[in-house]
């Protein structure tokens, strides 16, 4: 989303904590014609993913901290005219403090298990490790500020997330985004960039090396 050859960054968070969010809704299926025979998995899972995704947009407006929870895969049943059996939710949660990560998994957790309750299913909810936020020391962004005069100033910190952390976990570290300039989604098959716009990160880590 950056114009072709910006560099930007931000003291403090930058990206998010993430955690993969995976909840299994174990039921029993049935033809839809005894439906009261069976245990729905699937409207188990239908009143979860909402709910869950509502609820961490509470979460945002009470504290003022972001909080998102958004899932990609829902894969449940075999056949239209049968109880399904068993659904899957596959989603992502991200957060900037272990504070927020800690009211959001309780949250998730009550309500996959309300869910659950309701239908009458077994519930199997786990969350990924994941990556940690990267939190950018104010010193160091100080100093790349004073060597990269082209650097501008992120207002937000970005709901993505990055392995990078996890130096960070060991030593004060700084992360700086390069733009492309394509606009292309995320993980579209679509990217494709001018690679020439790679001198200009070469030229960023030139001046950050001969800083005195």
């Amino acid at each position: 989303d950056l114009p072709k050859g910006a560099l930007a960054s931000r003291p403090g968070a930058l990206l998010a904590r993430s955690s993969e969010v995976t909840a299994e809704f174990l039921g029993r299926s049935s033809h839809i014609a005894r439906w009261q025979e069976g245990k729905d998995a699937l409207a188990a899972a239908a009143r979860f993913v909402p709910s869950a995704e509502a609820m961490c947009g509470r979460l945002t407006k009470e504290s003022s901290e972001p909080c998102l929870l958004r899932f990609g895969h829902l894969e449940a049943g075999t056949v239209r005219n049968a109880i399904a059996g068993h659904a899957r939710a596959e989603g992502s949660l991200r957060v900037f403090s272990d504070s927020m990560f800690d009211r959001a998994k309780e949250a998730i957790s009550a309500l996959a298990g309300s869910a659950a309750r309701t239908e009458g299913c077994e519930l199997e909810l786990t969350f990924s490790e994941g990556y940690p936020p990267v939190i950018n020391d104010a010193e160091l962004f100080s100093l790349a500020a004073r060597a990269l005069p082209n650097l501008d100033v992120l207002d937000e910190p970005l709901l993505i997330a990055e392995d990078f952390s996890f130096y960070q976990q060991c030593l004060p570290g700084l992360f700086t985004l390069l733009g492309t300039g394509t606009g292309t989604p995320l993980h579209s098959d679509r990217f494709d960039f001018d690679e020439r716009v790679l001198l200009v990160g070469a030229s960023a880590y030139q001046r950050l090396l001969m800083m005195p």
